[in-house]
């Protein structure tokens, strides 16, 4: 049972005792919904402090997975390639499959399985990491300079054709 759960059921008694039945908490009402509407608040920025300091880095040497356990809490797991035995990924759910996260498991020559939780693009990921291990080139990505000297060509060709057109 996760905190988040915790204060949405409470929530969701105050607000159906308070404002359906007309339970006044012996005078405290007001409080008792701003604090657990507090509560709320702070678990909100609870989720996304831990959500903004996580990170997944792959280089071209190792994968490190740096996940913020609490306030206070860090957890770093450093696995190099010439360690990744198998590598596979599954998304379990509706919501897995429909926000397209999963968790990635990784077993060790060592015998070790190690599980990267809530991973983005897990399938994505997976065919990077396979692509960095066997020294496969990623396929490479227009940048924004190359796009507009792709495009310009096709545009000043379609004016000069709409140009000539009305000269005629």
């Amino acid at each position: 049972l996760t905190i988040g759960a915790i204060v949405s059921t409470y929530l969701a008694a105050v607000y159906f005792a308070r404002f359906r039945l007309g339970f006044e908490f012996f005078g405290w009402a007001d409080w008792v919904v701003a604090i657990l509407i507090l509560a709320a608040v702070f678990f909100i920025f609870y989720k996304y402090f831990l959500w903004s300091r996580n990170a997944l880095i792959i280089t071209d040497q190792r994968i490190i997975d740096n996940r913020q356990a609490g306030f206070l809490a860090r957890d770093l797991t450093e696995l190099l390639f010439r360690d990744i035995l198998v590598i596979g990924y599954n998304k379990k759910g509706l919501g897995a499959n429909l926000f397209n996260f999963g968790d990635i498991k990784i077993q060790t020559v060592a015998g070790r399985e190690i599980t990267l939780t809530q991973v983005g693009d897990p399938q994505g990921v997976v065919e990077v990491i396979n692509r960095v291990r066997y020294k496969i080139p990623l396929p490479a990505r227009p940048r924004p300079a190359q796009l507009a000297e792709l495009t310009e060509p096709a545009d000043a060709e379609r004016e000069e054709n709409v140009f000539e057109d009305y000269q005629n």
